[in-house]
């Protein structure tokens, strides 16, 4: 496929939809582009049960993967 940028440097993708997210790669005069997936997390909702405050009985909860995901969504910022 071959496409062309116009005047303000933009490349139409046939493929890509309006708000798809792309890594962009320069290596040696070649650029690769890979669509990036958002990562689906899930909700979980806290709530008190005898003074304790817990997750959904549904869903456990790994105290690594609270701390793994603010520190991706910190330095995603």
């Amino acid at each position: 496929m071959t496409v062309k940028t116009d005047e303000k440097r933009r490349v139409v993708l046939p493929s890509a939809k309006p708000g798809d997210v792309f890594n962009v790669e320069l290596s040696g005069g070649k650029i690769l582009l890979t669509k990036l997936v958002p990562v689906q997390s899930k909700l979980v909702r806290a709530r008190k049960v005898k003074g304790i405050v817990m997750g959904s009985a549904d869903v456990e909860i790994d105290p690594a993967e609270i701390v793994d995901s603010i520190r991706a969504d910190r330095e995603a910022r």
